[in-house]
């Protein structure tokens, strides 16, 4: 590494080349005032409060966050004329600042006020008077205060720099400058909350989190957002209740360096749901009634000892919320307690693209690349789903990646908002990412004259490679529903990749088989002679916290503790889908249910309603009241998001601490903790403490090696979509996806209403304009959704976001795993 000689106050330094005199002085241990400046942003020098003294050849006053650190220099950070220009800078900053700090939120949180305290500078304010200007409370989540704005332009630059969204800017000069919104309409955004969290002041402010209590009297706790699996850092403060007193991450925070969504952000409120349960229910004379603990727990123990007695099946259905010592111990609790294997973690795509997927051709049921993978690759191709919806970490770090020169390639139906950044954007039909994977595979192997040695040195090679001959691009275009010639241009740049990250994004309604869609990403790697390569591999985006988590932790029937095999000699337990199936037709003794709603969220055609109806016995553990627990026979209450300890492995195989940060209400219990106890009220005893880290410790490590390649042939290439009909690509909302934001008030304020987006010549064809109120039907279903047309939608799809509930469009999804082609007519 070069480095340059520089003098700091008298002592000669050697430091990094290419550094900032910020950057490097900070790395001598020098801190430097500053109110503008972010290490994640390019060099503002707004604030001048960094200004130091050089003393070789140049003298004078520099900003030290814009000036890069040359060989020779002399810096004098301390020197008495510096002191005096932060202070007078200070002066012209309160010109336009609104003291009221005994009675500012923000005050003992400050930086504005600590660097007051500390350079001076409010005892002798200039004879300027403020500007006055009301408080914005038109937007629903974040309240803007332009009197005390200080224009540093973090807010604005992290919204346009580090978010790709740029919804916010500075107009006017002088004393007339501001920070507004575009025509000085309502904030319009995707309410990550980041410029709030940049404010150094109290110009942002959240009001929801709003409290009288000072600053130093709060408790912080540091702990990992459990809303999807990108595993985001946080930190909680609360006067150390059930209630966040705000919510906010570091630039320091891993993996998110500062971001969070708006479901990190504000989604909180759902633990104050009315649905919230407190105590336990159990059924007496057909009604569901408050019990103690140890009643329905008596209850539950002897329901379950008298399914294992009878000799009756017994199954538990878990979810991929639950934290990893959770999971681990429920799927211990029904193999060995209850000796049944029928446990699994619910209805879950990410866990099919994991095991059925990543597992079956790898031999390891976990992601070969990571969230730190996708800001040093070239190449990054995107499956299955617009991140800027289902992952928004991951969709701000391809935007930074995109920025830096990486070549970002799309490959979904949906119009996305990394569009204008990409390098190709392939609109194809929904659920069919594994036919264009399939035939950018064909169009490599015959342009090379074979798949490459990697694929030749695994087992049933001639098989795959003949059954790639019907996904020739000429022949499968119209499948996938793109040219010939785009899924050529894809192919180029693929073989141009010196490095490639694939993500595959999964959630319910996602339509197509994602286990299908990883493991031709892998093959996909392995015919470009990408495959193990550092910095290349496939990325499965679960869509809850703990999807990698709960498969190590061995919540699945066709795997045990670590994603290993089952002991030899054992049955592979029933699915989710097949549990049900087998309690509709009455087999199934016991069903217990942890942290998931089939019967409110679950795809109509799972069947859930006659499942709990047959089960003799049902229990279900869970936060809220769910339409699946009005229907069970012992309803217990858990704790939720960060009111539990435990650890996350998130989608870039990571294991994570959650640290207890809420109180949960009436002293709740975690889902392991009941589990251990219902165990122990069956003789069973379950590991707890060291012996439980352990145990989890072991199965969370990461494989040594794999067992190579292993291929299967791919399937058939189905036909395209018959003529009348639309191909119905749904997803997940930003601001909500599942039953358990869905009980956020704020974030279901943000929520549009659900509507179906149509391309302007289907809207033609079908005689539907903006705003008409329309029929959607498939498999026996229908629902009325209001239509809007967007010229970014392929012709012959539709699209409507779901909110994961069950209702709207996703009342028609019957198979996730098939294309969802429904007839769409306007309301007669």
């Amino acid at each position: 590494m070069d480095t340059v000689l520089i003098t700091v106050n008298g002592q000669p330094v050697e430091v990094p080349a290419g550094l900032t005199l910020l950057e490097a002085l900070r790395r001598q241990g020098v801190e430097l005032p500053t109110l503008c400046h972010d290490a994640r942003l390019t060099p503002y020098g707004g604030c001048r409060l960094c200004v130091v003294a050089r003393r070789d050849g140049r003298p004078g006053l520099v900003p030290a966050c814009s000036t890069p650190a040359l060989a020779g220099m002399k810096i004098d950070t301390e020197a008495p004329e510096v002191h005096e220009a932060r202070r007078r800078q200070l002066q012209l900053i309160l010109l336009n600042h609104r003291m009221e700090c005994p009675v500012c939120e923000r005050t003992g949180d400050c930086r504005l006020q600590d660097l007051v305290f500390e350079y001076g500078g409010d005892e002798d304010r200039l004879p300027f008077d403020l500007v006055r200007r009301p408080r914005d409370e038109s937007s629903p989540l974040i309240v803007r205060d332009p009197e005390k704005c200080i224009l540093c332009a973090k807010c604005v630059r992290l919204c346009d720099e580090a978010q790709g969204v740029a919804a916010i800017g500075v107009v006017g000069r002088g004393l007339e400058a501001r920070v507004t919104t575009w025509l000085d309409g309502p904030l319009e955004c995707e309410f990550c909350g980041q410029c709030v969290d940049a404010c150094p002041v109290a110009a942002l402010t959240i009001p929801s989190f709003a409290s009288a209590l000072p600053a130093w009297q709060r408790t912080a706790v540091t702990t990992t957002c459990s809303f999807c699996s990108c595993g985001c850092e946080l930190t909680v403060t609360s006067d150390g209740g059930e209630r966040p007193l705000g919510v906010g991450a570091t630039p320091d925070s891993v993996p998110n360096h500062g971001k969070l969504c708006a479901k990190g952000r504000f989604g909180w409120d759902a633990l104050r749901h009315p649905d919230r349960l407190t105590r336990p229910l159990v059924r007496r004379g057909g009604r569901l009634v408050e019990a103690s603990w140890d009643e329905a727990l008596a209850v539950v123990a002897a329901g379950f000892a008298a399914a294992r007695d009878r000799g009756e099946a017994i199954a538990a259905v878990g979810s991929t919320r639950l934290t990893t010592e959770d999971a681990y111990l429920l799927q211990r609790f029904v193999r060995e307690a209850l000796a049944s294997p029928h446990v699994s973690a619910g209805v879950d795509p990410g866990v099919e693209a994991l095991v059925a997927g990543m597992g079956e051709v790898l031999g390891a049921p976990r992601s070969t690349a990571t969230i730190a993978d996708l800001a040093a690759a070239g190449t990054i191709l995107v499956l299955r789903g617009d991140p800027g919806r289902t992952h928004p970490l991951v969709k701000t770090e391809l935007v930074t990646a995109a920025r830096r020169g990486a070549k970002l390639l799309l490959a979904h139906p949906s119009p996305a908002t990394l569009s204008p950044l990409a390098a190709q954007h392939l609109a194809i039909a929904p659920g069919r990412a594994e036919a264009l994977l399939l035939s950018a595979l064909e169009e490599i192997v015959r342009r090379r004259g074979g798949p490459g040695a990697t694929i030749e040195r695994a087992d049933g090679h001639e098989a795959w490679r003949l059954g790639l001959d019907p996904y020739r691009p000429a022949a499968a275009a119209a499948l996938v529903g793109v040219t010939p010639a785009a899924i050529g241009r894809l192919v180029d740049h693929l073989e141009a990749a010196d490095s490639l990250v694939i993500t595959v994004a999964t959630g319910r309604g996602i339509p197509g088989r994602e286990a299908g869609v990883a493991r031709r990403a892998v093959e996909l790697l392995a015919a470009l002679g990408l495959l193990g390569r550092p910095g290349s591999g496939v990325l499965v985006l679960g869509e809850k916290a703990n999807t990698q988590g709960v498969v190590l932790a061995g919540l699945d029937p066709r795997l045990g503790a670590g994603g290993r095999p089952l002991a030899p000699g054992s049955q592979p337990g029933w699915s989710a889908s097949e549990t049900l199936a087998r309690a509709a037709a009455g087999e199934v003794g016991a069903l217990y249910v942890l942290g998931q709603d089939p019967l409110g969220a679950w795809p109509a055609g799972i069947g859930a309603c006659r499942a709990v109806e047959n089960a003799r016995f049902v229990v279900v553990q869970d936060p809220f009241l769910t339409d699946t627990g009005r229907a069970a026979d012992v309803v217990l209450p858990v704790r939720c998001l960060v009111e539990r300890d435990g650890s996350v492995v998130g989608a870039d195989g990571v294991r994570r601490t959650i640290r207890q940060a809420l109180t949960p209400p009436a002293g709740l219990p975690g889902d392991g903790e009941v589990v251990r106890e219902i165990a122990a009220r069956l003789g069973h005893t379950l590991p707890a403490g060291a012996d439980l880290e352990a145990e989890i410790a072991r199965a969370c490590e990461p494989p040594r090696g794999t067992s190579g390649l292993r291929l299967t042939p791919p399937p058939a290439p189905g036909a395209p979509p018959a003529a009348g009909g639309v191909c119905l690509d749904l997803g997940p909302q930003l601001f909500h996806s599942g039953s358990t934001t869905l009980r956020s008030a704020a974030l279901l304020g943000l929520a549009a209403p659900e509507t179906v987006l149509l391309a302007p010549g289907d809207a033609q064809r079908l005689g539907i304009g903006r705003g008409d109120t329309v029929r959607l039907s498939a498999g026996g279903r229908e629902v009325l959704l209001r239509a809007e047309v967007d010229e970014t939608i392929p012709l012959g799809t539709a699209m409507a976001l779901w909110g994961g509930d069950g209702s709207g469009a996703g009342r028609l999804v019957s198979d996730p795993a098939r294309s969802l082609v429904a007839e769409i007519g306007r309301r007669s």
